[in-house]
């Protein structure tokens, strides 16, 4: 006597490929959704190099400071002054009190000290962001270069 199944053993035509295709597209869309959050806040600007880099911070607060006249600092997506700053400053109630301030390689020195001074006074740890040093010492040019060094007679 020969027994007969009552389930057939592979899925009818596409069914087979369903959840394949439902795995990929979950993958898919959580990509394109999780990449967008790794953006750093802010406008862009040109950070000076430094051979000297910090480990990154927890919970720090991003502010960019763009090269101009009065002062102009954004942070949390908003263009702020110098004042408007130090109130939000003030009334900060975040996780972390530090503060990672981005200043444009065209950036015053005295602005960028105007900043970071705002922030010291309100009790916030500062740290100053650097791109990495990407040419070595013998393959620079110009005054940096020649620092230390004695020319021939």
């Amino acid at each position: 006597m020969k027994l007969l199944r009552s389930r057939p053993t592979a899925l009818p035509g596409f069914l087979g490929l369903v959840p394949l295709v439902n795995v990929v597209l979950l993958l898919l869309f959580f990509f394109l959704l999780g990449s967008s959050f790794v953006l750093q806040p802010g406008v862009a600007v040109t950070l000076p190099a430094s051979r000297f880099q910090l480990t990154p911070l927890v919970d720090a607060q991003i502010v960019s400071i763009l090269p101009s006249y009065p002062v102009r600092v954004f942070w949390a997506g908003e263009a702020l002054t110098l004042e408007e700053f130090g109130a939000r400053l003030r009334t900060w109630r975040g996780p972390s009190r530090s503060l990672v301030v981005r200043g444009d390689r065209g950036n015053s020195y005295e602005g960028v000290m105007m900043v970071c001074g705002r922030a010291l006074e309100e009790g916030f740890s500062v740290v100053l962001a650097t791109a990495p040093d990407a040419a070595p010492a013998s393959s620079r040019s110009g005054p940096e270069a020649t620092r230390g060094t004695a020319t021939p007679p």
